[in-house]
């Protein structure tokens, strides 16, 4: 008994792996940094300015937060959709009411 428990959730366990695959897939990443930029690398030259400061050297230090959030889908994918179509009709055999037990 206990071992056709354990066969029925795998074969239940391999059908939703399948349908998983037929899913739309989602991820999400995110990132926070800290920098500064130099003026002279990026080539950002400003004349002098009578009565103001002249253009520091960088930029001095800023933070930034990205967080990015993407979601793929596939139209048709026959591969898949077979998988998951013969787990389905595995885990009806397993519980077919005409399946023959042994006794």
């Amino acid at each position: 008994m206990i071992e056709s428990n354990q066969a029925s959730a795998g074969v239940r366990a391999e059908r939703l792996r399948a349908l998983s695959a037929l899913l739309p897939q989602l991820s999400a990443h995110g990132r926070q940094a800290y920098e500064s930029i130099s003026f002279k690398e990026i080539g950002l030259k400003l004349p002098p300015i009578p009565g103001l400061p002249a253009l520091p050297p960088t930029s001095g230090g800023f933070g930034y937060q990205d967080a990015r959030v993407s979601l793929s889908q596939s139209v048709y994918d026959a591969e898949l959709r077979n998988r998951y179509r013969a787990r389905k009709t595995d885990e009806q055999a397993r519980y077919s009411p005409f399946r023959i037990r042994a006794t």
